[in-house]
């Protein structure tokens, strides 16, 4: 029997300075893990620079104009447009939404951060 997670854990595990996961790295994986495919995430995996205005662009017209619920795996997207930075408990807190929204388990979620599915870290 697989054992529960609960990937509200990681946003603790964050804020105490006990895990720190990387933006890219975690939207990537939970894209993965979603099954989407967009331009951009062709483009970030083959290493591409990727260029864009915020709030100007056709990736943003795209996540605009879906209802707020449905937004989620765009905005994993634009997260892969950013610079590589490490994940604060806010911006993680996002990313669990989006992810939920996508309906995807919280092992899932667990595992795109990087956390084993009995909650440990691998080495």
């Amino acid at each position: 029997m697989t054992p529960s997670f609960n990937a509200d854990t990681i946003i603790k595990q964050i804020d105490a300075g006990m895990f720190r996961p990387m933006g890219n790295v975690v939207a990537r994986a939970l894209l993965e893990k979603i099954g989407f495919y967009h331009e951009i995430i062709v483009q970030h995996d083959k290493g591409a620079a990727i260029e864009w205005l915020p709030g100007t662009d056709e990736l943003w017209t795209q996540i605009y104009a879906l209802p707020v619920d449905q937004q989620g795996a765009l905005r994993l997207v634009a997260n892969l447009t950013q610079p590589e930075g490490e994940l604060d408990g806010y911006s993680a807190e996002l990313f669990l939404l989006w992810a939920r929204q996508q309906k995807l388990s919280e092992n899932d979620i667990g595992e795109a951060f990087g956390i084993l599915v009995d909650g440990s870290y691998p080495l």
